[in-house]
């Protein structure tokens, strides 16, 4: 099943890339959305990798698309990225670090998502549009999921198996003397979900305030798509999902230049979620921000002395699949040596050895140091909070793993990273193009056309 599974993932999102970007981008993160509960109910050894055909049947349309000038301008400097990042563990998949099988996973896992900044470089306003509608149908598919678990329980959607073992160990929601599991939505982990949800943010604020003059109908699925995602951020009870939020929240609040009728909205939809979780002690495990100690621990077990001893003791890493990438059950007695922190970067680090460490540092700087695009710009928006986005997840990705390796989230990440890269690449071309050029006309008689 899980094999026809991939081959059902390829063909949608290849023929759906093939009617427009926005249109192959929504179908892939449609398999992302549907990914960890499929996995969780057919685990056979081909549904691990249904997002994988997803992601090869996308990259496969794109490649053999058309573009204009503009768009491939957009990406000519990030496939100098693009490459480094992909060639340096292709050649470490050859080292003999760890068993081929499962260097082969880290190898996927450190270069399968990479593309998906050129993906994102090339979207323009009307793929933003297809994505933000399909987004907030989606987010509103997973609240209802959640919704169902949040009073039956996990157990009706995700059996107890090897694929959702670590699914029950997150009972860590205390509600009096009661503890209750973190919810998943349709996603593989309960972070999976909020951190899914806290990225759509980005394009679903952007398609509503740039679809004022749309149809009602459309407007309130955007609207509804986006409440959608921030209660599914408190559902999830990742703390770390609710920082992020916070921030994205505070930045949008101090961004300005809204119109009235906006700030409006976004004052009753705050009202709305304030109440919600106000009413719910189970949607209120983010308060625990609040406790220092227990925050202080998090950061120590995350940021420590360890990470500077493994850079001395593994200059070169621990092989991929080595280092934290999650291996499928039935490949984790092939590992060899295994060891990791609960850090992205010792993660790359293991995975990668420096080189690999320093090209991703490198690669994030020199994104975030993009100068930003003007409000003139069509997605503004979009890039301005994705910007943020971006700078937090790098930020975060000290004090958890998985930045680079989750589905969806790992995908839309880089996404944004192409599109906060993009503007750069088109306005540095602008001003070569538009320098004033003297012309001289010359009186040449064409040989064929007689002019």
């Amino acid at each position: 099943m899980g094999l026809y599974f991939c081959i059902a993932a390829f063909a949608l999102s290849f023929l759906a890339v093939r009617r427009s970007l926005g249109l192959g981008v929504s179908a892939l993160l449609a398999l992302g959305y549907a990914y960890g509960i499929v996995r969780a109910n057919f685990g056979d050894t081909f549904s691990h990798f249904i997002f994988d055909a997803g992601c090869a049947g996308l990259y496969m349309g794109a490649w053999s698309g058309k573009y204009d000038v503009a768009q491939r301008l957009r990406v000519k400097r990030l496939w100098k990225w693009v490459i480094a990042l992909t060639a340096w563990p292709l050649l470490l998949l050859f080292l003999p670090f760890q068993d081929f099988l499962v260097q082969l996973v880290g190898f996927r896992a450190a270069i399968f998502f990479v593309p998906a900044v050129l993906i994102g470089a090339l979207l323009d306003e009307k793929d933003l549009e297809v994505i933000a509608l399909n987004l907030a149908i989606l987010n509103l598919i997973a609240l209802a999921f959640a919704s169902i678990e949040y009073f039956n329980g996990i157990e009706m959607f995700y059996p107890r198996n090897p694929v959702t073992y670590l699914l029950y160990r997150q009972n860590d929601v205390a509600v009096g003397h009661m503890a209750y599991f973190r919810l998943p939505g349709t996603f593989p982990t309960p972070a999976g979900y909020g951190g899914t949800m806290v990225a759509s943010l980005p394009i679903l604020i952007n398609g509503i305030l740039k679809n004022i003059r749309r149809p009602l109908l459309m407007r309130l699925v955007l609207l509804a798509g986006t409440i959608a995602a921030i209660v599914g951020v408190f559902l999830c009870a990742s703390r770390t999902c609710a920082a992020m939020l916070f921030f994205l929240g505070g930045v949008f609040a101090l961004s300005g230049g809204l119109p009235v009728r906006n700030w409006v909205s976004m004052a009753v939809v705050v009202a709305a979620m304030a109440w919600l979780v106000g009413t719910s002690h189970r949607l209120q495990r983010f308060t625990q921000l609040q406790d220092a100690s227990m925050v202080s621990e998090r950061v120590k077990g995350s940021v420590n002395t360890s990470f500077f001893d493994l850079v001395v003791e593994y200059p070169m890493g621990n092989g991929l699949g080595g280092g934290g990438t999650s291996i499928p059950y039935f490949l984790q007695g092939r590992v060899h040596g295994a060891i990791g922190l609960e850090n992205e970067y010792s993660h790359i680090l293991l995975e990668q050895g420096i080189p690999g460490l320093l090209l991703w540092i490198g690669f994030f700087a020199w994104v975030l140091l993009r100068p930003w695009s003007t409000r003139s710009d069509p997605l503004f928006v979009a890039r301005r909070l994705g910007w943020f986005l971006c700078l937090a997840s790098i930020m975060g990705g000290v004090l958890g793993i998985g930045m680079l390796t989750a589905i969806p989230n790992s995908f839309m990440l880089l996404l944004y990273l192409g599109l906060v890269a993009a503007p750069q690449a088109i306005q540095a071309k602008s001003r070569i193009v538009t320098q004033p050029v003297e012309v001289v006309e010359w009186p040449v008689r064409h040989r064929r056309y007689g002019w």
